[in-house]
């Protein structure tokens, strides 16, 4: 997957966990620079390697930071 095609699926990953389907990608540039990255390339998303009976140990969701990017463009859905 290239780094444009991840772009798209975070755009709308992004659109959904937001509640909001009129951000655009300009408002999550910010969110996109840091999100591409972890979630692809050689080691995506990589918490914590162990060299002794190899061990690599992986985060599944984004972290705080990250997501903290996303919180002016959440809107509250009521019923």
């Amino acid at each position: 997957m290239t780094d444009q095609e991840r772009r798209i699926r975070l755009i709308e990953w992004a659109k959904g966990y937001c509640q909001n389907d009129e951000v655009t990608e300009e408002e999550l540039e910010l969110f996109l620079e840091q999100a591409v990255p972890f979630s692809g390339g050689i080691a995506p998303g990589v918490q914590s390697y162990s060299l002794g009976d190899y061990s690599v140990s992986y985060l599944t969701n984004f972290p705080d930071h990250i997501l903290s990017l996303l919180r002016p463009y959440k809107k509250i859905k009521f019923g």
